[in-house]
């Protein structure tokens, strides 16, 4: 099963600011789109599914190629790591992958890994730092988490549509804090970390996103809980809010002129196919959202499901 979001972003007038030059300027692409992924994930039960020339569709790539951007959820270490032979209890929720799976990421365009995930440090600390550098060698920008906490917390600016602004958070049960000397995530509920990175960006973009990993597993809808946190982050000065780790897709919701996705569900991932009778055949539904361009994201949401290696 595929499950993605399109996000159309426009600007709200000419004047931006260039980050490289560190000043503001006249010129800048009006409009932006992003494309985010729900789990992505390449373990022993997807083995060798990156060589299928299949996996992904063509009416999904070129979806994934009509944006800006993609940003997928890199569900676990890029690493080269020996066969276990136990993977039974605990052990058999251990999710690395092996490299060569860059393959596919690099076939959906996907310029922008979110690494903050219950699962990037399921092989430690080398993994992390394999799976960032081999971004870097593959030009591609990681989010999320890093080898300590300023890497982890530290936003992606793009000049485009006004300025955008993106960072990524991870629910506190599950994915492990980075540190001054401790590779891991950015935590959801450090909201002093939170606050200055939404501050920092809202001083020189008109936009700012959060990539969250967090909400209850294999639910309908998002707890109240959950639903509070990502009001929150709105409340805070962030306009969109993108979530993923439950594993379904969820619904989304309108806050004024802001809007949250609950959960884009899993983009590809065993966990389907262990858990879901999954129809032999190609459905899509898309769902539109849009106010006016100038005050608000226009929105495409759209779902796939498919059958691994459906033609």
């Amino acid at each position: 099963m595929v499950h993605s979001l399109l996000i159309r972003i426009e600007r709200e007038q000419n004047l931006y600011y260039d980050f490289g030059n560190k000043q503001y300027g006249d010129k800048m692409k009006k409009q932006s789109t992003f494309v985010f992924t729900g789990d992505i994930g390449f373990d022993k039960y997807m083995d060798r599914k990156w060589e299928d020339k299949h996996l992904i569709t063509d009416g999904v790539l070129r979806f994934l190629h009509s944006s800006d951007h993609v940003v997928a959820n890199v569900e676990g270490a890029l690493i080269d790591l020996p066969p276990q032979d136990d993977t039974s209890g605990v052990k058999q929720l251990i999710h690395a992958m092996n490299p060569n799976a860059i393959k596919v990421l690099n076939h959906m365009h996907a310029d922008v890994w979110n690494l903050c995930n219950n699962h990037i440090l399921d092989a430690g600390e080398e993994g992390v730092a394999q799976t960032m550098k081999l971004a870097k060698e593959n030009h591609v920008q990681t989010v999320g988490a890093g080898m300590n906490i300023e890497e982890a917390a530290r936003p992606l600016l793009f000049d485009e549509a006004g300025g955008i602004g993106l960072f990524s958070v991870g629910y506190r049960r599950g994915c492990k804090p980075a540190d001054v000397n401790r590779a891991g995530c950015l935590l959801w509920n450090d909201m002093e970390r939170i606050q200055k990175n939404i501050d920092e960006i809202k001083k020189m973009c008109r936009w700012c996103v959060i990539v969250c990993h967090g909400g209850e597993e294999f639910t309908s809808l998002p707890s109240s809980y959950t639903r509070d946190r990502y009001h929150k982050f709105l409340e805070m000065g962030a306009d969109i809010v993108v979530a993923h780790h439950p594993h379904v897709p969820m619904n989304y919701e309108t806050v004024n002129d802001k809007v949250i996705f609950y959960s884009l569900g899993n983009f590809l991932s065993i966990f389907l196919h262990l858990r879901f009778d999954i129809p032999l055949d190609l459905s899509r539904l898309i769902v539109s959202y849009t106010q006016t361009p100038s005050s608000s994201p226009q929105v495409l949401l759209i779902f796939y499901t498919l059958l691994p290696g459906h033609p």
